[in-house]
C-alpha cells in the first residue's frame, strides 16, 4: 500500500493502529504515523480448533 500511496504521489500515510512491517516500510522511504510497532503481527485470541 506504501508504494502505492507513494505512485500517485501522497506524502505520507496515517494509521490509527500498529504496524508490523517495519523492514518494507523503511525500504519505501515514505513517511508513515501510526500508534507503533508489533512484531508478531496478528495473534489468535480464541482457542481454535483440537488437533489430536
Amino acid at each position: 500500500m506504501g508504494l502505492e500511496a507513494q505512485a500517485v504521489g501522497l506524502a505520507g500515510l496515517v494509521v490509527w493502529g500498529l504496524h508490523r512491517d517495519i523492514v518494507d516500510i523503511l525500504a519505501v522511504r515514505l513517511p508513515v504515523f501510526n500508534l507503533g510497532a508489533i512484531p508478531t503481527g496478528l495473534l489468535r485470541l480464541d482457542p481454535g480448533p483440537r488437533t489430536r
